[in-house]
This record gives C-alpha cells, structure tokens and sequence, in this order.
C-alpha cells in the first residue's frame, strides 16, 4: 500500500507533554495534512551538533520516532550545514532573495555547494524509505534541488514540490548566485505547487524566459505543463488553507495558560499582532504607523492597544539582530512618548504562545494586524477569522502583499509601505458597526471553509497522483 512522505526543513517532534508542539504556519499546516491519513514527516530536528562530520557526502545520523499515525524520520545538522546551508543560501540568500530583499543578500562562495550536498543527502534519505508506489512531497525553498538528486539516484516516484513562499520574477533569479541551475533542478518535479496564481504565472514565465528551446508550454483549463525532454512538470496555484472546525474549537476552550489574557484590558480594544521576529512581515512599518495613527487621532489615546507578539528567530544571522533591535528602540520610543500613568500604548512580548492558547487569544482581540510586506499566504489571517465568536467577530486587517489577501477581501486591505493607508484603515476597524463586522467576517468565513487544509492536500495530491511516472 503507497503511504505519503513529507520532506521539510524543521520536523517540531510532538511530545507525550505537548502532543501538539509550538510551531509556525507550515509545522502546523503539516501535521493537519498527515494527520488525516499518517505517513512520514522527513526533516532536521533543529539540533545543531559537532560530532557529524562536515565531509559534504556525509549521510547524518537519522533517528525514527512514531506518534500516532505519523512516523518521524529525523536528524541533527553539524555546525557547517547550519551555517552555510541554512543560514547561508536557504535564508541569507533564498529567503531574502524571494521576497524581492536584494539588497539584504549576504553568503559565502561555499554556501551554494553546501545547499547541494544537504539536498542530496536527503535525497538519500529518501531513497532508503520510500517504496516503489509512494508519493514524495517536498515543501519550500530549502529544498529546491531534491527531486534532481533523487532523479540522479535512480527514484522514479512521483515526487511534488510545494512552495510556501513567494515566487520571484526572473530578475531576482538572475541576481540569485547560481539562481537558474535551482530554475532546471525545478524540473525534476512532477508538480510544482505556488501559493497563488501570481506565484504560478511568475514561474511558468521564469522558466519560459530561461529555457525558451528546452521546453514546451501547454497551457489548458488554468493548468500550465511543462515537457522538458521525456519529463512533464505541472505548475499550478494550491492555495494552502487552515482546519477553520479545530480552530474554532480550540478558541471555544478555556485557556490552559490564564497568563496570556493579562495584557487584555475590557475598557481598552486591542489589536493583535503576532508573528515571527522578520523583516518580511512588516513590523517595524506597523509600529511607526501605530504611532502616527495616535497622532492624527489623538482621541484614542488610553482606547486602544497593540499587543505585539514577535518570537524572535534566526538570530544568528546579523539582519535579524538588527531588525530585533530595531523593534526594540521603536516600541521604547512610542510607549515614552504616549505612555501615561494607567495605560501603555504598545504590549510588546517575544515569548511564544501555543497554537492551543493562541486561538482563544485571537477571539479576545478585537482586531488583529496582519501587515507582511511580501508573503507566500500568511495563515494567522485565517485562524483568526475561524477563531471568531460569529456573534462579536473581531476585524482582520490584511496587508494587500499576503498570499492571503487574494482570497480574503472582506478584509480591511492595506498598504505596509503607506502610512495613510494603515492609518485609515486602523481607523476603519475601529469606526466599524458590529453589523458591518459581522457581515465581513461571514463571507471571509465562507472562503476559509472553501479552502481549507483538505481541500490543499486532496487537490495537490489528486493531481500528484495522476502525473506519470518518471521514466
């Protein structure tokens, strides 16, 4: 019988404590995926070792755990794989290079070569597991090159590939150090998943662009194929959703931590903001607009709070300490300048909250901020919406650059890079009748249902499953 293999970058191993593990968006939209039918969850554990060897062909040491119907197949990186794979091309370059940062590209020559050999040695991997009729999902841009090496290694299962995060145009692929030979490794895949249509058509026109007497391009009912020799590769938009009946569950719970709710005052609306400590998701813009929107409306001083959830991350890298402090002066400089004796204007945490405490978080808020200034979909937008009271539904404002917003635009819609018009739309959430509310959030609601984690993995499976076989 085929089973299902999932390759990511972080495997979060749930525990007999926590079954259910802090972890981002992609962690948890995983665990959904396979919790329905089980199979195998590939990936780095997030140790960080001395003791594996830094030879490039090194295979690491892998270790196989079992938690219900999901078996975890993981392993440590040595401090080089670390730094240069992780650390070095995946993010210094990759992650800033995708969501069109240039500018903040920092790696070494080696880094690449690195990138490689930690594909290929999963790729190995891999190899060792998977039976003849087995699916291989590979997810993000860490592992651009997998289905290359699993190809050179002789596997023919159907392999697909899912990107979470934007896909750029040819220009930042020029600019990327070895950016097109990633473009041809692409074509080993079967399918090819993007977060929206824009992310589709940006890579179907990329490789166009870069392989124009390689391949050819069939176009037919929104589906783009892609012969490249005796190979076809689909290429097609899955946008990547939530499980809208566990998060409204979850939020219906009493908290197992009451420590969460003791920044909530009811005499004062607060608006949420909770994410990973990035330059991509617009927080230093939120902060500053914040600012200015109790400077034009001044009447709101002492009415409202930003409780700014921000877990720090990848702090080894100098941009993110930079960023980190960055946040720090401003949220200072705020609370000093509007701060009075009983009311602070911005709630600033850095410890994490669990997803089972979370979503009883986002139903107290009245309004949460989602303000990316590029992202693949961004899915606290979504559990915030399904973690409503139907009855008193809070108000998302959305960033109009989230994957998100293509498909929530009863959102209030907003531009990170514009002061104006954050300011106005904060202004909007807070003027906003519970009638109004309650409309909006009944058609987003409808859309998250619509597509929602099974309806991502059904249709990117169903489509993986019809593709032939790799001669």
């Amino acid at each position: 019988m085929s089973k299902l293999i999932v390759l990511s970058n972080r495997v979060n191993l749930p525990n007999k404590q926590s079954p259910k593990a802090v972890a981002g968006g992609l962690a948890i939209a995983l665990q959904e995926a396979l919790a329905k039918d089980g199979g195998i969850w590939v990936g780095w554990n997030g140790q960080v070792v001395t003791n594996i060897s830094d030879m490039p062909d090194t295979v690491n040491r892998f270790v196989t755990e079992q938690y219900d119907k999901v078996t975890y197949v993981t392993t440590a990186f040595s401090s080089m794989q670390y730094e240069k794979y992780y650390c070095g091309y995946a993010n210094n370059r990759l992650w800033a290079g995708m969501h069109d940062r240039t500018d903040l590209i920092v790696s070494s020559s080696e880094d690449f070569s690195v990138y490689q050999a930690v594909n290929r040695m999963f790729a190995k991997q891999l190899q060792q597991i998977a039976q003849p009729d087995d699916m291989i999902w590979i997810q993000d841009y860490h592992f651009l090159a997998v289905a290359r090496h699993c190809r050179d290694l002789g596997m023919k299962q159907r392999i697909g590939f899912f990107l979470h995060i934007p896909f750029p145009q040819l220009w930042v692929w020029d600019f990327l150090t070895y950016g097109q030979t990633l473009i041809h490794q692409l074509l080993d895949y079967d399918v090819v998943g993007l977060q929206t249509q824009q992310d589709a058509q940006n890579c179907a026109a990329v490789l166009e662009q870069l392989l124009p007497h390689a391949i050819q391009i069939t176009q037919t009912n929104g589906r783009t194929l892609i012969s490249h020799g005796n190979h076809t590769t689909l290429i097609q938009a899955y946008p990547i959703g939530i499980n809208p009946v566990y998060i409204h569950k979850l939020a219906s719970q009493p908290l197992s931590d009451q420590s969460v709710l003791k920044n909530l005052t009811s005499t004062i609306t607060t608006i949420l903001a909770v994410e990973r400590l990035d330059y991509t998701k617009g927080i230093p813009e939120r902060l500053q607009a914040f600012a200015a929107f109790l400077q034009r409306y001044p009447q709101y001083l002492e009415r409202i709070q930003l409780y700014q959830i921000a877990c720090p991350s990848r702090l080894d890298i100098q941009t993110y300490q930079q960023l980190r402090q960055q946040v720090h002066t401003l949220v200072e400089q705020i609370n000093s300048q509007f701060a009075t004796a009983s009311w602070q204007p911005i709630i600033y945490q850095e410890d994490p909250v669990s997803h089972d405490n979370l979503m009883p978080l986002f139903r107290q808020c009245q309004i949460c901020w989602v303000n990316s200034l590029k992202d693949g979909m961004n899915l606290v937008a979504k559990e915030y919406i399904a973690a409503q009271d139907e009855q008193n539904a809070g108000i998302l404002i959305l960033s109009k650059n989230a994957g998100a917003a293509h498909q929530l635009q009863q959102a209030i819609l907003v531009d990170p890079n514009s002061n104006d018009s954050m300011i106005e739309g904060l202004y909007q959430a807070l003027t906003m009748t519970k009638q109004q509310r309650e409309k909006r959030h009944q058609s987003l609601l409808r859309g998250i249902y619509e597509t929602d984690i099974d309806t991502w993995r059904a249709h990117f499976l169903a489509d993986l499953t019809h593709m032939d076989k790799t001669p």
